[in-house]
């Protein structure tokens, strides 16, 4: 397929409205077509069509009309900007150049981005443009909650859980070592982890009965929920015959990774021999492994940062532990 890229420059991180007043474009899309929150060469949103409707003009027509009705007004720091960007390219293995920065407020034709050579190869990439197709579309609707006043993290909690319960190996009492696992990596990539974790505790430790009471009603089964796990169903098996053939590389563990971390529980799990040999290469914990990895991307499409996702990580992993009086630490060294 032949993919258009426009990119809409707007270094206001609160862009969900420009997402919203682009709506028009989903449904005109003749193709696939979605969208998302992206960083090269500046903070911008990137709308992605591979069908010869809406029209260059027309795309403008409607970014253009939105940034008027609400340009953005941020003044952003390029420099500490830059850095960060260097340290995702490498993470992301993304080789576009990085600068000159968009001007502001501004709608551009870009290149697509080719990313099978991270993914596994062109069928893998379908894969994901298939998914950030439907996705989009079940992204409206949830940032039309967080418009009318529900929390966005909470919304994404809901997602995460509802994706561990579905496709993890005993449901979210297997699937919450993940989270533990990737708010663990985020801990020890931190100048002061033991500050970040102690700050983490207390925020959990606040609303843990709240946090435990989420957990067990999408468990039990919300209709957000569940939508998000039969939105996941669809790529499912399709995932498996890719990872089964190698053509879909669902490494590393956490989609921020760039070299193994090195924390308590990693160092356990690293030494765990039945995890490492039998959890690991299992075709049910690749599929978790895809699964909640695409779960994170729609996170991303929905504002949610990596800093936050990590916390989130933190407060479903502590929330099971409690609710089901499980404990990831000793999963890691081989207790149960």
């Amino acid at each position: 397929m032949n993919w258009r890229r426009v990119d809409v420059a707007y270094h206001d991180p609160e862009l969900d409205h420009l997402i919203l007043a682009a709506r028009p474009l989903l449904g005109e899309a003749s193709g696939r077509c979605w969208f998302q929150r992206h960083w090269v060469c500046g903070p911008h949103l990137e709308w992605w069509f591979d069908g010869a409707r809406p029209t260059w003009d027309r795309v403008r027509e409607v970014l253009e009309a939105a940034l008027r009705a609400r340009p953005s007004r941020v003044r952003i720091d390029q420099d500490r900007l830059l850095a960060q960007h260097r340290h995702l390219a490498a993470a992301e293995r993304i080789d576009e150049p990085l600068l000159p920065f968009y001007e502001d407020n501004t709608v551009h034709r870009a290149v697509p981005r080719s990313r099978a050579h991270v993914l596994g190869g062109v069928a893998a990439e379908e894969l994901f443009h298939d998914f950030h197709s439907a996705a989009s579309v079940a992204a409206f609707d949830q940032l039309d909650a967080v418009a009318a006043g529900e929390s966005r993290l909470a919304l994404a909690f809901e997602l995460m859980v509802a994706a561990a319960h579905a496709y993890a190996e005993g449901g979210i009492a297997g699937g919450f070592v993940s989270f533990r696992s990737h708010a663990e990596a985020f801990l020890a990539s931190t100048a002061q982890p033991g500050t970040v974790r102690e700050r983490w505790d207390a925020q959990y430790a606040s609303r843990a009965g709240e946090l435990r009471a989420r957990v067990a009603d999408v468990v039990a089964g919300t209709p957000r929920g569940r939508a998000w796990a039969e939105l996941l169903d669809g790529f499912a098996g399709r995932g498996d015959e890719l990872i089964a053939s190698g053509a879909l590389v669902v490494e590393p563990a956490s989609p921020d990774a760039v070299a193994e971390p090195d924390s308590e529980f990693h160092r356990a799990l690293r030494g765990n021999r039945a995890w490492q040999e039998e959890v690991l290469r299992s075709a049910s914990f690749r599929r978790y492994r895809l699964l909640l990895n695409l779960t994170y991307l729609q996170l991303s499409r929905l504002g949610v940062t990596a800093v936050q996702r990590s916390l989130l990580c933190h407060f479903a992993a502590s929330a099971v532990e409690q609710e089901y009086e499980v404990s990831a630490i000793e999963i890691a060294t081989g207790g149960t």
